[in-house]
């Protein structure tokens, strides 16, 4: 009668195909992976592939205690002279004309396109939203939309001014949701447009101290576009320049 091998012995063969197979070149089923829990994604800086260099990101909270997202983004200035730039200069000459606006450097001069164009005006868009739609704010935001030395506009259905004048220099406020547009002109004393020189505006929103409103989750970031302009800018404060009740970026002063 055949004897069987014993079950020791069976099992050290197997121990030893096993081995072999995992020694050889043949690669090896991989162990499934096991997501591991994520936190919340960082805030993106504005698309290096569009023409934002910046913008300013809060919330407040509405008058029935909603809690609401506020921003304020800038696009690169175009020189009024640029085709590009068209629609702004109709937009502002509009506007402020509506306003009896004349030229900074010449206040003798009615705004125009051509006052534009020999002020070496560069004109910058900014885009203010409030969501969500149908709220009041709990106190009306100033806006900082850039030199307070420079003429701008600003237009929206829960947007106005609280002063301004023939110069269109001005300050605007937002009540509650909504878009509000703005436009601000950077003038150039050589008489030939400076893009760059938004880097001396502040820019942002902010509340009375005394309003009983405030501002949180403040986050600011600046495009590659608008780094090559901030970089080694005198002054120009990254988004550190930040309390309970403001939120902004710009100049702040040397």
């Amino acid at each position: 009668m055949r004897s069987h091998p014993p079950a020791a012995a069976l099992l050290l063969v197997a121990v030893l195909a096993v081995s072999a197979c995992s020694s050889s070149g043949d690669p090896q089923p991989s162990e499934s992976p096991v997501a591991s829990p994520s936190g919340p994604e960082p805030s993106a800086s504005p698309d290096a592939d569009d023409d934002t260099v910046f913008s300013v990101d809060a919330k407040v909270r509405a008058v029935d205690g909603t809690t609401m997202e506020i921003s304020l983004v800038g696009h690169v200035p175009l020189a009024s002279t640029d085709p590009d730039a068209a629609r702004l200069v109709s937009d502002f000459v509009e506007r402020c004309g509506a306003l009896g606006g004349t030229s900074p450097s010449d206040v003798t001069v009615p705004v125009s396109e051509e006052s534009l164009a020999e002020s070496g005006s560069s004109l910058m868009l900014l885009e203010f939203s409030a969501t969500p739609d149908g709220h009041t704010f709990f106190a009306p935001l100033d806006l900082g939309l850039g030199s307070q030395y420079a003429p701008k506009i600003a237009f929206g259905d829960t947007t106005q001014a609280v002063s301004t004048n023939e110069s269109c220099i001005g300050l605007y406020q937002v009540t509650g949701s909504g878009m509000t547009t703005a436009i601000t002109d950077y003038e150039s004393p050589s008489g030939t447009p400076d893009p760059s020189l938004w880097v001396t505006g502040y820019y942002g929103f902010s509340v009375p101290v005394d309003s009983g409103a405030s501002i949180e989750s403040c986050r600011a970031s600046v495009s590659p576009a608008g780094l090559a302009d901030t970089e080694d800018a005198p002054g120009w404060d990254a988004g550190t320049l930040v309390s309970g009740v403001s939120c902004g970026i710009g100049y702040i002063g040397e």
